[in-house]
């Protein structure tokens, strides 16, 4: 069973219903009913926590996060991971995500234990309740415009990229939605973290740099390069396992490889574009596949280009190396897509491997 929407604000969850109860597929009703058992009796203790954390909720101060960026499957869990094995960092947490109103009570903490796998299902990483997660898991559950309503409906993901994504067309009513659903999301983190900056890695903020800029103007971003091949190959083997995992509506894998190739497309000319708008210091990028075999030597060197934590030198505490000690037995799938698919990707992510200094010709 899905626990994705199961801890949604329920005005957010009936929404869905009332917009999209006609594109949930009848093999799907059973998981739409279960959600919507879940969201009405987790109601008091959602109206309890906002009664109880309101005020501490509302002068709660966001200082300027640190945003790491890129398509999924570019390696930014691994950066996520990294940087918040530091202890100076807070970081949204899987649990503030999935139950976002009982973020701070922890009153769901039991449920989502006993439904979370122990790994992901698509590399394994190690998954929990307070390890560090992607907040856009949890605006799909407090925003109505939200990418990831795509994967419960992947035949309108393009649709819900457009709104949920880049923001487009949004009235200044579900703009200020938006604005107020994040911002009380980074409040809540901040606050149960005691105050320190958080670090937030969430792809969609990839397309989103002028709406973060406006919110934060000194934010800084960490942007991760990763091959292109490498990143289509593991997002099909992502979609593969995780979207029958949470869809009420049937696609077919010909939509899913359309999907991934349109919005990755869409992605990267967005970040090309608007990278610039970055003042100078706010940003570094990072290659992947070299962060991954010295991560010590590119976690210091994300903190110089950024002006991080200068007064301690370079220095990183003991539980960074303790991190890079525990991935370090971990593997990668070797890369394998078929001679259309990489036509296409060469085709269609030409930007991308211009931009990004990656060789077209398939290496594994």
């Amino acid at each position: 069973m899905s626990y994705h929407f199961m801890g949604a604000k329920p005005g957010v969850w009936f929404n869905f219903l009332k917009e999209h109860a006609q594109d949930i597929d009848m093999a799907f009703l059973g998981k739409a009913f279960y959600v919507t058992v879940s969201v009405v009796l987790h109601m008091p203790l959602m109206l309890i926590e906002w009664l109880w954390f309101r005020k501490a909720i509302a002068e709660t101060k966001v200082a300027p996060p640190l945003f790491v960026i890129a398509h999924w499957r570019s390696g930014t869990t691994f950066a996520h991971n990294l940087l918040t094995s530091d202890p100076r960092w807070g970081f949204v947490s899987t649990y503030q995500c999935y139950f976002p109103m009982l973020s701070l009570s922890g009153a769901a903490r039991w449920l989502l234990s006993s439904l979370l796998p122990k790994t992901r299902p698509f590399d394994s990483l190690k998954m929990g309740n307070d390890m560090p997660q992607e907040e856009s898991f949890g605006l799909v559950n407090v925003c109505t415009n939200a990418y990831y309503r795509g994967w419960y409906l992947p035949k309108f993901m393009k649709q819900f990229f457009h709104k949920g994504c880049i923001l487009d067309d949004l009235t200044d009513a579900e703009q200020n939605e938006w604005e107020d659903a994040y911002m009380t999301m980074l409040k809540k983190a901040t606050l149960a973290h005691g105050g320190k900056p958080i670090v937030l890695k969430n792809p969609p903020n990839t397309v989103r740099i002028r709406q973060i800029l406006k919110l934060f103007p000194g934010a800084k971003f960490v942007f991760i390069k990763r091959n292109p091949y490498h990143v289509y190959a593991s997002m099909m083997r992502m979609m593969t396992k995780e979207i029958p995992r949470v869809q009420l509506q049937h696609d077919t894998l010909e939509e899913r490889r359309e999907n991934i190739l349109y919005v990755y497309r869409a992605m990267i000319e967005r970040y090309l574009a608007d990278r610039a708008l970055i003042p100078k210091g706010q940003l570094t990028e990072v290659r992947f596949e070299e962060m991954v075999e010295e991560p010590l030597d590119h976690l210091r060197r994300i903190y110089a280009d950024l002006d991080l934590f200068p007064e301690d030198g370079g220095a990183v505490p003991r539980s960074v190396h303790d991190f890079i000690a525990s991935v370090s037995g971990h593997t990668r799938g070797t890369v394998k897509i078929s001679d259309e698919d990489a036509e296409a990707v060469r085709t269609q992510w030409g930007k991308a491997f211009e931009a990004f200094e990656y060789p077209t010709a398939i290496e594994y």
